[in-house]
């Protein structure tokens, strides 16, 4: 096969691919570099149907720039160049190939032309693209700076607020479990009491002011023992502990808890004055949500008692040692002459016991007044002196007594249970939480 050199083209048609491919050449100057990717294969190949040939395409100082001209252009075949100049091209082909690379030189022009354009485009995207990311990274920035000063204005107010809770609330407010534990200890010491004294059959017949002592005891537990029943109920060794737990636990609800007998002298009377004017400025049997009238009145009986207790403890006055242990002796008495008579000829009088039961429930009673929230014992008091029917939400069956059915009726208060009204933040008091279920029996009489 011949080669078709540029010098075998006529002048006109040198001319032409020159004029083709410099313009080619400007229209990718300084912006892309003619490859053969732009568009010169595809012309190649056009070009290499038109002459039949398979020829492959170079440029003789590699690829082509602005300063570069059209003379460095040539086709070859594969056999390689032509030492010799070959013969003119036939006018048919010279056309066809001049006509195949301006029509691929003005392809190569349009792709440029919108590649040129998309990269403008491109580069606007960017430069528009670069903004907005400028913009959201101040934004992003402010925003952050917004937010660290929210934070470390919300911690300086959070440590201000603790402060001024630490200076209004009591140092002594003991969690959930620790109360539950000093009732538990309680509990476990009058059953024991109660069985141990009391868990023995006896004579009554020649004992003295038994009538009054029956009438006391009728007045002063959960069941209602008509007069004929009350000489069996307490003769039997079986019923008499159970209904000697009702009664000592309703006498401590009378006369022990919130009635601050661990505060000296007449202090307590004081206490119990003020409460009640102060308690009835409160709106009674309505709930508040907002808290503020309770919270401002317990966060006050719970100040004033850690500061009596803490005035007691510090001061070295012998005297209101003596009153402590004379309050303790006196409750000692009371609850000794009402419960004695139903002791075993041959039982010693209980002192010791008695005086530790009283002992702890007037620590247990200034522990609980020294709470913001407030504590309420549930014996199930109402008109009728009782609850007929067990519920297993609030009550469970006392130790060694027989399983409760729900809805079942039941007679005695074994030990009261414990609701917790408030939180220590001195919230909430409208919400009632069962801290510890009553203890109930039933008795066959």
């Amino acid at each position: 096969m011949p080669l078709l050199h540029l010098n075998q083209l006529s002048q006109e048609g040198q001319q032409r691919i020159e004029n083709a491919y410099k313009a080619v050449v400007e229209a990718c100057a300084g912006e892309v570099r003619p490859r053969s990717s732009v568009g010169f294969d595809y012309g190649i190949l056009f070009i290499r149907e038109l002459v039949g040939e398979q020829p492959v395409h170079r440029f003789a100082r590699g690829t082509p720039q602005a300063s570069q001209n059209a003379e460095a252009f040539s086709f070859e075949t594969r056999a390689g160049p032509s030492a010799q100049k070959a013969p003119e091209a036939m006018p048919k082909t010279e056309a066809k190939v001049v006509e195949a690379f301006e029509r691929l030189a003005s392809n190569t022009s349009s792709e440029v032309g919108k590649l040129r354009q998309e990269l403008a485009d491109t580069r606007n995207e960017l430069i528009e693209e670069k903004a907005q990311r400028k913009k959201a990274k101040d934004l992003t920035k402010g925003y952050k700076e917004k937010a660290d000063n929210l934070w470390k204005a919300n911690k300086q107010m959070e440590v201000e607020l603790n402060e001024i809770r630490r200076q209004n609330k009591p140092p002594d407010q003991l969690t959930d479990n620790d109360i539950i534990e000093l009732v538990k200890q309680l509990r476990r010491d009058i059953r024991n009491f109660t069985i141990q004294y009391f868990g023995e059959r006896i004579n009554l017949h020649s004992r003295s002011n038994l009538a009054r002592a029956k009438t006391d005891l009728q007045n002063s537990i959960s069941i209602f023992i008509p007069p004929e029943s009350v000489h069996h109920c307490v003769s039997n060794p079986g019923l008499r502990p159970v209904i000697i737990q009702d009664f000592i636990w309703r006498w401590l609800v009378s006369k022990v808890f919130s009635a601050y007998c661990w505060s000296p002298g007449d202090t307590s009377k004081a206490i119990i004055d003020l409460e009640k004017l102060l308690f009835g400025h409160l709106q009674l049997g309505r709930i508040n949500q907002s808290g503020d009238p309770e919270r401002k009145f317990h966060t006050w009986r719970a100040n004033t008692s850690q500061m009596v207790h803490e005035a007691a403890e510090m001061s070295s006055n012998p005297r209101q040692d003596r009153d402590f242990v004379n309050i303790s002796n006196q409750l000692k008495d009371d609850l000794m002459s009402r419960i004695q008579i139903w002791l075993s000829g041959k039982k010693t009088l209980p002192i010791e016991q008695m005086v530790n039961i009283i002992k702890q429930s007037i620590v247990l009673d200034m522990h609980l007044s020294k709470q913001i929230a407030k504590f309420q014992w549930k014996l199930f008091d109402d008109n009728t002196r009782r609850v007929n029917k067990f519920d297993r939400n609030s009550m469970e069956p006392g130790p060694g007594q027989h399983q409760l059915e729900e809805g079942q009726s039941f007679d005695l208060v074994l030990a009261p249970g414990l609701v917790r009204y408030g939180r220590p933040s001195g919230s909430g008091y409208h919400i009632p939480l069962l801290l510890m279920k009553s203890q109930v029996a039933k008795i066959f009489i």
